[in-house]
């Protein structure tokens, strides 16, 4: 990661650093689709939090209205005598418990006028407790919940379930986090491979690069317009739009990777003895290749001596214990 850490930072100036991204094992790509993603999904439950415990406030303040009421023998909502039908609204959530609306056989379910005065059709959230039928939905959508009697048999009960969130808050906050994280994700991986396919067509450069550089690349370059657009997202609501502007400012950042490295390349150019600039430009890769290839047999060479060490160190073990044994 320290290696990932020193390209970002150096490319903050001189954004040709970031090219040495394809150098990047999978690993440590990995890693940082990791963090970027976290990072995603920490600005989005900003966002969705609050909005989610005004919703869960006004759930439970449905329960302080609740009537006495059981369900009888044959599974039908009934209201104790001298308890009234609950209408209870609220800005995200309604909740209607009537034992004089019934659901026929024909699935219609009859309704005075004055009972459909009081009924929106516009609440985010909405519970609807008949005499023979229970609806969930939010607006004028809504799904009839089977087997409602098991769910909502005494005041206790349904006093439970709209206090949930309030008494169980993170039984209901680790399930969005990770759903928006893996949301995120796939977003991230699409827009990511998106990049990867079009930014070859844009920025010449990226042509003479195989498919798997170009991605690692094109993560290196997300990481700070990610950081720039979610800093921002703490202060504005806009968890969900930021991916264009991410797509945007990732691609525009491959394009000063490869202006800074045009340049630099230029300079190096000026101050050299060559005299023909394609001749400049095989010697300055053919340097790059000498230069990757001592990388990587440093790296074998590092991985060897570990393996070493290590296989010394269980040897070593190995003979401690035998001569405890004795």
């Amino acid at each position: 990661m320290k290696s990932v850490l020193n390209i970002i930072t150096k490319s903050i100036k001189e954004p040709r650093f970031a090219l040495q991204s394809v150098s990047l094992n999978r690993r440590q790509i990995g890693l940082v689709i990791l963090v970027m993603n976290v990072l995603l999904t920490l600005t989005a439950m900003f966002h969705v939090a609050p909005m989610a415990q005004d919703l869960a406030t006004d759930v439970a303040g449905a329960s302080t209205h609740l009537p006495a009421f059981s369900q009888t023998l044959d599974g039908q909502l009934e209201i104790a005598d001298g308890d009234k039908p609950l209408y209870y609204q609220s800005d995200s959530f309604q909740l209607v418990l009537d034992d004089t609306l019934e659901k026929q056989e024909d699935g219609t379910i009859p309704i005075q006028p004055e009972q459909r005065d009081q009924i929106s059709q516009d609440t985010f959230l909405s519970l609807f407790l008949f005499k023979n039928v229970a609806y969930v939905g939010s607006g004028d959508n809504l799904t009839e919940i089977p087997l409602a009697v098991d769910f909502f048999t005494t005041p206790n009960n349904l006093s439970q379930l709209l206090n949930f969130y309030v008494n169980h808050p993170l039984r209901i906050l680790i399930p969005i986090f990770f759903s928006l994280f893996f949301a995120s994700l796939i977003s991230y991986l699409l827009e990511m491979a998106l990049l990867t396919l079009f930014s070859g067509a844009f920025v010449l450069n990226m042509m003479q690069l195989p498919f798997g550089s170009r991605f690692k690349l094109v993560v290196i370059a997300s990481v700070l317009p990610i950081i720039l657009i979610e800093l921002i997202g703490f202060f504005l609501a806009m968890p969900f739009s930021s991916y264009l502007w991410i797509m945007l400012l990732t691609f525009l950042n491959i394009q000063r990777m490869f202006i800074d490295q045009s340049r630099f390349l230029n300079k190096l150019f000026e101050n050299s003895q060559f005299s023909n600039r394609e001749e400049f430009i095989q010697r300055f890769r053919e340097e790059l290749r000498k230069l990757e290839r001592e990388k990587k047999e440093e790296e074998k060479k590092n991985q060897e001596n570990d393996y070493d060490q290590h296989h010394d160190n269980n040897e070593h073990n190995h003979d401690d214990d035998h001569t405890d044994s004795k």
